[in-house]
């Protein structure tokens, strides 16, 4: 219902009254179209009510009311925009959202300072050492990395070999270091060269040189002196348990003679007499090893007693049952051509000590020149591990 329709209803319910009161009350006209004025002029308004609009009268004091309830007028216009209200407080965090593409690549960075050295390490281990023995020997005991030349080349053993199988015909035993080197071509000479210092002047043709002028150069200083000389030829100590060791490839008709210390251990149950053999008159490295074709003499002094023996066998030295047996010997080329030899040595035999003096002689034949010897022991084995020799030039 409208306020318009309201007051309709309201105005016929209000001219019953307005008739019951001019009636009975005597009320003028005028003011009963006073009260229908105010009412249209509430319509014209448009004032919207709700139900419940109530009029009523004061027939003593002449007065009308009218209540209206629930009356909405029109939306007037905007006012002024009030003042920002104070901040609310911070929502919840919303969720992540996805990943953004990746970006290109940044430039490239400066290189940085160069870091402090690292702690020394520690130190390697020692490497392999080799062991240079000299000319190659037959029947002589190389273990690996001992080194020899033969022919002219140098050889390093790669397994322990003893034979008469030389190392340049022997590839199972050893490696070749250094090859001998050819012999070069001869030269043509050097042309025709004139060489000038001051007024001296050297012509030099072909080959032949003159000299002009005179000139004294003041004097050179004195050189380093050199190292002194060894008179050693070979010196070997047995790696293992052998019958004989041979001294090769010598000359002494260029030597003049040789001194041999022996040092031998004997390895056996049993004594031995060592002997020492030279080489046949065909020369090279043949041995003559005929006991029958030396002598020897012996002289044996021991306390107060001497005496004396003799052999056809050329003795050297003896060594008791798991003893040692030491000896100095002198070997020479006589002037017919014999071998000659003197060897010295003592025994220890647990009461006295003999000392032993031998002479001998390859006496059978003569040699051209001694270019072998043969420490020999008649029992096999007998020259036993750590056994030493060292054979030496008498004259440098």
């Amino acid at each position: 219902m409208t306020v318009f329709d309201g007051l309709l209803f309201a105005l016929a319910e209000l001219w019953s009254k307005l008739v019951w009161l001019k009636k009975h009350c005597k009320l003028e006209l005028l003011t009963l179209f006073l009260v229908i004025a105010l009412v249209a002029s509430a319509c014209s308004l448009g004032i919207e009510a709700g139900p419940g609009v109530t009029l009523s009268g004061n027939a003593t004091t002449n007065v009308l009311t009218i209540s209206v309830g629930n009356v909405t007028g029109p939306e007037g216009p905007a006012g002024p925009a009030g003042s920002p209200g104070p901040a609310g407080s911070p929502g919840a965090p919303g969720a992540t959202g996805a990943p953004g593409a990746t970006g290109a690549p940044g430039a490239t960075g400066s290189p940085g300072a160069t870091g402090a050295p690292g702690a020394t390490g520690a130190p390697g281990t020692n490497g392999q050492g080799y062991t240079w023995r000299g000319a190659w020997v037959g029947n002589t005991s190389y273990v690996p990395y001992d080194m020899v030349q033969d022919g002219g080349s140098a050889y390093d053993c790669t397994l322990a070999v003893s034979g008469t199988t030389h190392p340049g015909s022997d590839a199972g035993h050893w490696d070749l270091v250094a090859a001998k080197g050819d012999t070069g071509t001869t030269g043509n000479g050097i042309g025709n060269v004139t060489l000038s210092y001051g007024n001296l002047t050297v012509n030099y043709t072909n080959g032949n040189s003159t000299m002009l002028g005179n000139i004294t150069g003041p004097q050179g200083a004195t050189g380093a002196t050199g190292p002194t000389g060894s008179n050693v030829i070979t010196e070997y100590t047995a790696t293992g348990n052998v019958s004989s060791y041979d001294f090769q490839n010598l000359d002494i008709n260029t030597d003049k003679g040789y001194e041999l210390f022996a040092q031998i251990y004997n390895p056996t149950g049993a004594g031995i007499w060592y002997v020492i053999f030279c080489n046949t008159n065909g020369g090279g490295n043949t041995i003559d090893n005929t006991t029958a074709h030396y002598y020897q003499e012996e002289t044996i002094g021991y306390g107060a007693s001497t005496t004396s023996d003799n052999n056809n066998a050329p003795r050297l030295v003896y060594a008791d049952t798991l003893g040692c047996g030491i000896c100095h010997v002198y070997i020479w080329r006589d002037a017919l051509g014999y071998m000659r030899y003197v060897a010295q040595f003592s025994i220890y035999t647990g009461a006295s000590v003999r000392i032993y003096g031998d002479a001998g002689i390859l006496s059978n034949n003569t040699v051209s020149n001694i270019t072998a010897l043969r420490v020999y022991s008649p029992t096999a084995g007998g020259i036993g591990i750590g056994s030493y020799f060292c054979l030496r030039k008498i004259r440098p």
